[in-house]
């Protein structure tokens, strides 16, 4: 169960009088899936590499992140891959967040024996906050690449962003 600290609060501040409105959010853990994408097939036969991109819609499951008054920060804790088709022959994946780092956010080897060929699960080899690139609507725009010798046939794949969140919604900057 989530539970916000939600707490619009009229404050005096005290070098100009002015009172102050904002509410605060925060959640050690928030998780947001996009459930059956569907991701193209490798070529059959050769090893090589498959991209998909999409967006996570961060903005529908954490309140005040489409603000324009937001500050704070939203740290990406974990990112995973669940499919019922064999993922094993999977050897790198590579996750780019375009609005928010330059090169690779995710960088990702999987070890042989492979222990779960139905789930790969990634942690950010790169520290930064999101919240600049989710005050446009709350999107996280992503691009995921999977090399070795990934699935044949198009496949079925749920993926899973998981952050924390720390932010402050000042509700006299906000546009409206």
């Amino acid at each position: 169960m989530r539970s916000y600290l939600l707490a619009p609060l009229a404050l005096l501040a005290s070098a100009c009088g002015d009172p102050l409105f904002f509410a605060q959010v925060q959640d050690p853990r928030v998780c947001v899936q996009v459930a059956n994408e569907t991701i193209p097939a490798a070529p059959a036969g050769v090893a090589g590499s498959v991209t998909w991109q999409g967006q996570f819609d961060l903005g529908s499951q954490i309140p005040g992140l489409d603000q324009s008054g937001t500050t704070g920060t939203v740290s990406m804790l974990s990112f995973e891959v669940q499919s019922t088709t064999d993922m094993s022959g999977i050897s790198e994946v590579m996750v780019d967040l375009p609005s928010v780092a330059s090169g690779h956010y995710i960088d990702y080897t999987q070890a042989p024996p492979v222990q779960d060929p139905n789930s790969i699960l990634m942690t950010p080899t790169q520290n930064a906050n999101l919240l600049p690139a989710l005050t446009d609507g709350g999107l996280l725009p992503y691009s995921i690449t999977f090399t070795g010798s990934p699935p044949t046939v198009d496949w079925q794949a749920d993926l899973t962003v998981c952050v924390s969140v720390s932010v402050e919604v000042n509700f006299l900057k906000v546009n409206h």
